[in-house]
């Protein structure tokens, strides 16, 4: 077989793969629209009067973040930045956008809450739920 026909079938192969890449990239694309709401890993322990819960929520907005209480539960809400158009065709992205959501009971145990606070560092939500004394 000659070269030449080799580097054909080659180029033919490859304008193959680049239309179903770009379907691909298409589909893909949809996804990212329809992306909803992300679960963050937490790790929750209690210290005293305190109830410390860390989750990892790369991403995310700071200025978005909603913690409220209800029925010995904590619900904690916070968007995840998108980023902005670049122009670029990916492949594969695993990386998802949308809301970070997460509930947690929380171990008053017929103590008042009297402060929730938190903090955000290196993509952790630490959240502090100070409870009144026993």
């Amino acid at each position: 077989m000659k070269i030449s026909k080799l580097v054909e079938l080659k180029e033919s192969i490859d304008k193959v793969v680049g239309r179903y890449i770009s379907e691909i990239d298409e589909e893909m694309s949809q996804k990212e629209q329809d992306v909803g709401i992300i679960s963050p890993p937490v790790d929750i322990y209690i210290d005293k009067n305190r109830q410390i819960a860390f989750m990892e929520t790369p991403g995310m907005d700071v200025d978005s973040v909603s913690i409220t209480h209800k029925d010995n539960e904590l619900y904690f809400k916070a968007s995840k930045i998108k980023p902005a158009p670049s122009g670029r065709r990916y492949i594969k992205m695993d990386r998802v956008h949308g809301e970070y959501a997460r509930t947690f009971p929380l171990s008053a145990k017929g103590r008042q809450i009297e402060n929730i606070d938190y903090s955000y560092r290196y993509g952790v939500v630490k959240i502090t739920v100070q409870f009144s004394e026993v």
